[in-house]
C-alpha cells in the first residue's frame, strides 16, 4: 500500500551504495518497536549461552505460549524455516538498508517468503520448537547478517542473566490495508493469498481492533438476530464474542468513539438517520450516544478524520457520490466537510492509507473489481492508490 515513489527512492539509495562509500545515515536503524501486542509486559533476559547480542522474551508460567509474535517494522519476509534443529520454527524480515529482523522458537508461522509486512503485523505465534526449554519469543536485530545489540521503542536493552521488563509500544502500523467479504461462502479475502472464515454466509463484514492489541481483526454482523460476532484473529473458526445490539433494518459500523483503543460496536437506524453508539463492547443493549446525521439513503461511515485519536461518524450519498464528515459526535446536523468522489454504483470505504493519523475516503468500484483510494479528504477527485482486487460480487473492508 506504499506509494510508488518509495520504492524508486529505494532503487536510488541502492545505485548510490554502489558508486560512494556506505555512510552512517544510509545505514541507521528503523525505529524498531517490541515484537509483541502494544502495552503488554514481557520479562527479558540474555544467558550466558545465548546467541550474540540476542534477547530472549516470556511472560512466567509459559503465558506468552500461542501469543503474537509482531513485526518490529515495515519489511519483505526473507525466510520462513519450519522444524530447524536450533532456532525451530523461524522468521526473519528484511527491513532495508541490510537491516533484518528474527523471531525464533515459533509455534507457527503466519507470514509467507516474499510477503510485505507492516509494523505491528503477526508473523506467527510464539512457541518453545527447536532447541527451547519453555515457550518464549527469540529476538534478534541484524545488520550485514551481524546481530547489533537491540533497541525497541527507543529503549536500548539490558544484557544481564537477571531478568529485566519491558512493555510493547509496538501498537501497529496506523497504515490500512484493503481486504474483501465475499457474501457468497462467508470468507474473508486479504492481500497475499490469506483468507479466514466468520459466521455464516450472508452476513455484514466488520473489522476493528476488539482487543486493543493494535491489530484490526475481522467480525460481522447477523442482521437477522441484531448480533455483532467478533474475532480477535484472522482467523478461521468461532467468534471471540457475541453482542446483540440494535433493531430489525439497522446498519452495523464500528469505531473507537472514546478514544480509548478499543473499536466498538454501532448501529446507524436508515428509518431516522440516527447513529446508536456504544463504548463497550457487552449485551447491556444500551447505547451510550445517539447522533441524528444525514439523509435517507446514506450510507454510513465512521473514521478519525482530524487526527485527534477519536473516531466520529460520517455518511457517503449515492444519489451525489458525496462524503459528509463530522469532527465531534454531536447533534448540529452540520459536516465539517463534504467531498465528492467516486462513480454510480461504488461502495465507499475509509481508512488511513499513508499512516498519516488521517483517515481519508475511497470507494471500491464492484464493476471492474478496483479500490479508489485517496490521501486527503478533499474535493480534486484524483486517486492516490489504485488497486484492483476482489471478485465482481465482494464487499470492501479495511484495517491495519
Amino acid at each position: 500500500m506504499r506509494s510508488t515513489m518509495k520504492v524508486l527512492l529505494a532503487a536510488a539509495v541502492m545505485l548510490a551504495g554502489s558508486l560512494l562509500p556506505l555512510n552512517i545515515a544510509q545505514a541507521a536503524a528503523p525505529g524498531f518497536a517490541a515484537p509483541w501486542p502494544c502495552g503488554q509486559q514481557r520479562q527479558y533476559y540474555h544467558h550466558s549461552s545465548e546467541v550474540v547480542n540476542a534477547i530472549d522474551f516470556n511472560i512466567a508460567g509459559s503465558g506468552d505460549l500461542g501469543t503474537p509474535a509482531l513485526a518490529s517494522a515495515a519489511g519483505t519476509v526473507i525466510e520462513v524455516v519450519h522444524g530447524s534443529s536450533g532456532y525451530g520454527n523461524y522468521v526473519r524480515v528484511s527491513h532495508g538498508g541490510s537491516w533484518t529482523t528474527l523471531v525464533a522458537h515459533l509455534q507457527s508461522t503466519s507470514v509467507v517468503n516474499g510477503q510485505h509486512v507492516v509494523t505491528g503485523q503477526e508473523l506467527g505465534k510464539v512457541g518453545s520448537t527447536g532447541n527451547s526449554s519453555g515457550p518464549h519469543l527469540h529476538y534478534e536485530q541484524e545488520l550485514n547478517g551481524v546481530n547489533q545489540r537491540i533497541v525497541i521503542d527507543g529503549v536500548t536493552l539490558q544484557y544481564t542473566s537477571a531478568i529485566n521488563h519491558h512493555t510493547s509500544r509496538n501498537c501497529g502500523s496506523t497504515v490500512d490495508q484493503i481486504g474483501l467479504y465475499r457474501p457468497e461462502n462467508g470468507t474473508f479475502y486479504f492481500p497475499g493469498g490469506a483468507s479466514a472464515r466468520l459466521g455464516d454466509a450472508g452476513m455484514v463484514p466488520l473489522a476493528g481492533d476488539w482487543n486493543r492489541d493494535g491489530i484490526d481483526t475481522i467480525g460481522v454482523y447477523n442482521e437477522e438476530n441484531q448480533t455483532f460476532y467478533l474475532k480477535n484473529s484472522n482467523t478461521s473458526g468461532n467468534a471471540d464474542g457475541a453482542f446483540r445490539f440494535g433493531n430489525k433494518g439497522d446498519i452495523p459500523l464500528v469505531g473507537d468513539w472514546d478514544g480509548d483503543g478499543y473499536d466498538t460496536i454501532a448501529v446507524y437506524r436508515p428509518g431516522n438517520q440516527t447513529f446508536y453508539l456504544k463504548n463497550r463492547n457487552d449485551n447491556s443493549g444500551e447505547a451510550d450516544g445517539a447522533f441524528r446525521f444525514g439523509s435517507e439513503g446514506d450510507i454510513p461511515l465512521a473514521g478519525n478524520w482530524d487526527g485527534d485519536q477519536y473516531d466520529t461518524i460520517g455518511v457517503y450519498r449515492p444519489d451525489n457520490r458525496t462524503f459528509y464528515l463530522k469532527n465531534r459526535n454531536d447533534n448540529s446536523g452540520d459536516a465539517d466537510g463534504a467531498f465528492h468522489f467516486g462513480n454510480n454504483g461504488d461502495l465507499p470505504v475509509v481508512g488511513n492509507w499513508d499512516g498519516d493519523a488521517y483517515d481519508t475516503i475511497g470507494v471500491y468500484r464492484p464493476d471492474n473489481r478496483t479500490f479508489y483510494l485517496k490521501n486527503r479528504n478533499d474535493n480534486s477527485g484524483d486517486p492516490d492508490i489504485v488497486r484492483q482486487f476482489g471478485n465482481f460480487d465482494d464487499l470492501p473492508i479495511a484495517g491495519r
